[in-house]
């Protein structure tokens, strides 16, 4: 696994929990940890930065590399975007 740099750390470790307040259904943890970012740049980086770690680490136990592994996550994004699951979580911001 790649290193991040020191003052991303913290962020990416919020980002992450905000993913398993989520998983959980606490929509309250969730928006606080959101609250919790310095600003929407940070906020991006961080959830950036997670994904591209949890991606790895998807490539490293399935044994193939990122590419097939992002591939393959874009086909299910767009298939589960053909299904219209209604408005965005609570604990999201609306889009804009």
């Amino acid at each position: 696994m790649s290193s991040l740099p020191l003052a991303a750390v913290e962020p990416v470790q919020r980002a992450a929990a905000f993913v398993a307040a989520r998983s959980r259904g606490d929509r309250e943890a969730a928006q606080a940890l959101l609250a919790d970012f310095a600003d929407d740049g940070e906020r991006v980086v961080a959830f950036c930065l997670l994904s591209e770690l949890a991606i790895r680490l998807l490539a490293d136990a399935d044994g193939g590399d990122v590419d097939a592994i992002a591939s393959r996550l874009a086909v299910q994004i767009a298939q589960a975007g053909s299904r219209d699951a209604g408005p965005l979580p609570d604990c999201l911001p609306p889009a804009v």
